[in-house]
């Protein structure tokens, strides 16, 4: 049977629309969850104020640390699973950094299952993101876990977002990046000999992988501000209650 490749490409006004919607359901759920499991901790931040201040330098330098590492930890994730659920390995896993979004990604240049597509974009949210939020609600109510959580799962949106794009899709269904747009390509009748022909359609679509219009960071910071925004109207519409 003859290999079928089919292009799905996710406009930009969904793929914004989505951003924003998503945004606004999960600082909701983290807030509503910190309201009501971590609302006596939150005294505790006049307590990291001081802390901050006397070392300011030190913090500040751990935040960063803290962040470059989880957020090269994501697409490490990323990476492993890539490679566990394809036919070459870390062969075809590729790793680069986005100029405009000022961040790293993963991609894989072979088909996988739409059912381990899945598993590959969920689990840096999982292990760092709701895990880490887990214990900080169930165990110690540590505070400072609890923001770590929120921030790993709000950088797994994007992942999230896919998830929800192809939820009708066929779980035994190959799947691969798009290289050029935002979205990505299905593969039918596929086999792991078919990959070379596979890959020499990609080449000859002579595109630049992960390309993402230069409009994407002033997205993000609209959709942070939108964030920021929804996290003050829910704490006004709780005090007043």
């Amino acid at each position: 049977m003859t290999t079928k490749i089919i292009e799905n490409k996710i406009p930009n006004k969904t793929l914004s629309q989505g951003m924003i919607v998503f945004h606004l359901i999960i600082v909701t759920l983290l807030f509503i969850l910190a309201y009501l499991f971590l609302k006596d901790d939150f005294l505790t931040i006049k307590l990291y104020i001081k802390d901050i201040k006397k070392g300011k330098l030190l913090f500040i330098g751990l935040f960063f640390i803290v962040t470059i590492i989880s957020i090269v930890a994501h697409e490490l994730i990323h990476g492993y699973f890539f490679a566990k659920y394809n036919h070459s390995g870390w062969k075809t896993v590729k790793f680069g950094f986005n100029k405009e979004l000022l961040s790293p990604y993963a991609t894989c240049q072979e088909p996988v299952k739409v059912k381990h597509f899945r598993i590959i974009a969920i689990m840096p949210t999982i292990i760092l993101g709701i895990i880490p939020l887990l214990i900080s609600l169930l165990l110690n109510h540590n505070l400072l876990l609890f923001f770590y959580a929120s921030f790993m799962i709000i950088s797994g949106i994007g992942d999230m977002l896919v998830l929800w794009f192809i939820r009708k899709l066929d779980a035994n269904h190959f799947i691969i990046d798009h290289p050029d747009a935002l979205g990505y390509f299905t593969i039918h009748n596929y086999h792991a000999d078919n990959l070379p022909k596979i890959q020499k359609f990609f080449k000859s679509l002579n595109i630049k992988q992960q390309t993402i219009e230069k409009s994407g960071t002033k997205k993000l910071l609209i959709i942070f501000f939108i964030s920021v925004l929804t996290v003050f109207v829910i704490k006004e519409i709780m005090r007043r209650f």
